[in-house]
């Protein structure tokens, strides 16, 4: 064998030499190895009995099942008491039942080395208000002052005696491209679901304040063109109710079922006060106080469906569902009397069935919707990495 083959060699075995060493040591230590070795095994996911009663306790409590996971969190740390998931579950434990938990213990080496995201930041209220701008809510807005546009179309056509079919046509062309555009190009960086639902809100009070007071005014009956006086009137008010509908979102930031529950008390005190009028039969005093009389009454309602939206806010969903209980309840009673008398109903009875519907049916759906928005989350929940991703439909820290 020559010089340069065992010189090759010699090289190629101090190599092998010199690696064994090195990927022994980048190998873990068994725990039955020798030497006091301080690696901690991660539990196994399905012979860990400790592990799986964690786990089984944090989704009940992502469910709402809050009593369940405290049973389930008591039962842990009586079985278990050395167990690294009892000591992770003990300030939970403690925050369910009220206790103040001063530490919350680390997550256990080997087996949960992820730490918890942080919770997002809040936005500040005067940065973006209680909710975040969504499409859906642009779409409403854009929508909302399209069908405004087309309306102001119709009544300035009106106001300005349009007769030819050109005139009009340009006229809806002009109302419709003008409040989608401008509602496009004035939403591009976002519109939250309150400031849709305000504006739009606005919008439509506003139009309701001009009819009703084109109808009431002494200056409807003197003038000769009654229909360019009630249309000039509508579209000053929703111009004017737009401008406020913006305005009350910017002092108040009100989320859409806080505007939604607003713009109900309007409307069904509204409509309890002229059903109760009718149901006591009482004679309007001239021909224009029934305006005056609608008029005030939707403010109140307005007023008051706003104090009390500040007060209990609620999701839109179930603003919805209580005006629907509403509604039901005045065609029940309604339609009861009708049974009873046929054709001809008397209108006491029939004004009074409706009347005691209407209040059944609120009072009913507010009652029974109670539980229809989602809970408030619960406080103090350290999770593991896999309880989270066996409930990743709420998070809780």
């Amino acid at each position: 064998m020559g010089t340069r083959t065992l010189a090759l060699a010699a090289l190629v075995a101090l190599g092998v030499a010199a690696w064994i060493p090195r990927a022994r040591a980048q190998q873990p230590a068994s725990p039955d190895a020798g030497g006091g070795s301080n690696a901690v095994e991660p539990p196994g996911q399905s012979t860990d009995a400790a592990w799986a009663l964690y786990h089984e306790a944090f989704s009940a409590l992502a469910q709402g099942r809050s009593d369940e996971a405290a049973r389930l969190l008591s039962d842990l740390r009586t079985r278990y008491p050395d167990h690294e998931a009892s000591a992770r579950a003990t300030p939970l434990l403690d925050s369910l039942r009220g206790v103040r938990s001063e530490t919350v213990p680390p997550a256990p080496t080997g087996y949960d080395n992820v730490p918890p995201p942080a919770p997002p930041e809040a936005p500040r209220p005067s940065e973006a208000g209680p909710e975040q701008p969504t499409g859906t809510a642009r779409a409403e807005l854009v929508m909302g002052q399209t069908l405004h546009g087309i309306l102001l179309g119709v009544e300035v056509c009106v106001a300005f005696g349009c007769e030819d079919v050109q005139p009009w046509v340009l006229s809806l062309m002009l109302g419709a491209g003008g409040g989608f555009g401008l509602s496009m190009w004035l939403s591009v960086d976002g519109v939250t679901p309150g400031l849709a639902r305000s504006l739009n809100s606005g919008t439509e009070w506003g139009l309701w304040h001009g009819l009703m007071l084109a109808l009431a005014s002494s200056y409807y009956g003197s003038t000769s063109d009654e229909a360019k006086t009630v249309m000039t009137s509508m579209a000053i008010g929703q111009l004017v109710g737009l401008g406020a509908g913006g305005l009350a979102y910017y002092l108040a930031h009100p989320t859409t079922g806080q505007v939604s529950l607003t713009s109900s008390g309007g409307i069904w005190l509204t409509i309890a006060t002229l059903l109760t009028l009718a149901f006591l039969e009482v004679e309007p005093a001239d021909e224009t106080s029934i305006f005056w009389t609608a008029l005030i009454a939707s403010d109140i309602g307005l007023v008051g469906g706003g104090l009390f939206a500040s007060q209990m806010p609620m999701s839109a969903g179930r603003v919805l569902l209580i005006d629907a209980g509403g509604l039901l309840g005045t065609l029940l009673g309604m339609g009861i009397d009708l049974l009873a008398e046929g054709d001809d109903p008397s209108p006491k009875p029939f004004f009074g069935l409706a009347l005691v519907g209407l209040l059944a049916g609120l009072g009913l759906s507010y009652y029974f919707t109670r539980d229809w928005d989602e809970p408030e989350p619960q406080p103090g929940a350290v999770p593991t990495q896999h309880a989270v991703e066996r409930a990743p439909a709420a998070t809780y820290w």
